[in-house]
């Protein structure tokens, strides 16, 4: 009966533009394309759309992110969505901020205007709607793009991360945490605090760039939980191979930027080590001596 209606129910124009913007042979250009042709036809949820599958599929590397964010026709979207940004959802908030951020976008012009409607309108509804993977989402693109002026929001999404914090798995646990240490944000400590004792319960579901991820934040924000890099260090011990060539050499770092005693860490890194060089970059192989010399097996 359900799919008879649905057959019975042409689809709206909006249905129809949807399709169109996501269809699996676009490509970046493509969807500027479609989206440009449709003009002032578009409704906001396209608009929400045709940003992000943009963002996507430069990130998939179909196209240069550098040479979109430059495109006049994404500059007209987001001029666009400027005044819409109250009617998207949560998600549609939180898919438009990570676009922006993969984009390497929101500090200058129309898109420094779309990410502070963008920001206000997520404050306004993410405590009563938010879900753990928009909150953490929208923290991890405010960080990425260093938007420091957003105080504010990521006040409420430091009371609507503590909220649901229960609720969080592994990749909304590091991110947030990444996040909330990238920016340095001044109450950051009470929600790492939490994050830390949920970590340890979940670290076992933790992937290797989870394990990376949170590391790294809580030494670059100076926190040194004992039980936290106790868990961290069992478990990459155990599994040392999930940790790949970027992965690897942050984590050594965050164990010797804490001077935490993971000695077995850095025996078992050793051999994974040597097979992971030729993916390390100079920063990474830098990192790996300096871990090695501050806090390696003597």
């Amino acid at each position: 009966e359900h799919v008879a209606k649905k057959l019975a129910s042409p689809p709206t124009p909006a249905q129809l533009t949807h399709r169109a913007l996501i269809s699996k042979d676009n490509s970046a250009d493509d969807v500027l394309r479609v989206a440009s042709e449709l003009g002032a036809e578009l409704q906001p949820s396209n608009l929400c759309t045709a940003i992000h599958k943009t963002a996507q599929l430069c990130r998939r590397g179909g196209s240069s992110a550098a040479c979109v964010a430059r495109d006049p026709r994404l500059s007209t979207l987001m001029r666009d969505g400027i005044g819409h940004t109250e009617s998207w959802t949560p998600r549609q908030l939180c898919h438009v901020a990570w676009s922006m951020a993969t984009l390497a976008m929101g500090n200058r012009g129309c898109s420094k205007e779309l990410l502070a409607a963008t920001s206000q309108a997520f404050e306004k509804r993410v405590l009563a709607e938010g879900v753990p993977q928009d909150i953490s989402t929208f923290a991890w693109s405010l960080a990425s793009l260093l938007a420091v002026d957003y105080g504010a929001t990521l006040g409420v999404i430091v009371q609507a991360s503590t909220l649901r914090l229960s609720e969080f798995g592994p990749q909304d646990l590091s991110i947030t945490a990444w996040s909330l240490a990238k920016l340095l944000h001044e109450d950051r400590r009470p929600l790492m605090t939490l994050v830390s004792a949920e970590a340890v319960r979940k670290i076992h579901d933790f992937g290797g760039r989870n394990l990376s991820s949170l590391s790294w934040a809580f030494a670059h924000a100076q926190q040194r939980d004992l039980p936290l890099f106790t868990a961290l260090a069992q478990e990459c011990t155990r599994r040392i191979s999930e940790l790949a060539s970027q992965e690897l050499p942050i984590t050594l770092w965050a164990f010797a930027a804490v001077f935490y005693p993971a000695e077995s860490v850095f025996l078992v890194a050793s051999e994974q080590t040597k097979r992971s060089l030729s993916g390390m970059d100079v920063s990474h192989v830098c990192n790996t001596a300096w871990a090695y010399a501050r806090a390696g097996p003597r």
